[in-house]
């Protein structure tokens, strides 16, 4: 099993978050917040496409890597975990 940094997040926050996903059982993809998260993603850094990429690794999705830099950068609508 490859340990990502998601299942480090959900160590930190959520328990049964982290077995449900380290089991394959997916359901962000369902929710209204991830759907707002996409919408604030694709309409406020109209321009990060130009200096950044976007990656998906396995489970992972990568906002903005700034790949000269070796710099991740992730977009959040708050501030809490």
């Amino acid at each position: 099993m490859n340990i990502t940094g998601t299942h480090i997040a959900y160590l930190h926050t959520c328990h049964r978050k982290l077995w449900l996903f380290a089991h394959g059982i997916l359901m962000e993809h369902t929710s209204d917040i991830v759907a707002e998260g996409k919408l604030i993603g694709e309409t406020t850094f109209l321009d990060r496409a130009r200096k950044y990429t976007e990656l998906e690794l396995d489970y992972i999705k990568i906002d903005c890597c700034e790949a000269k830099n070796r710099v991740i950068h992730e977009e959040k609508k708050a501030d809490k975990v």
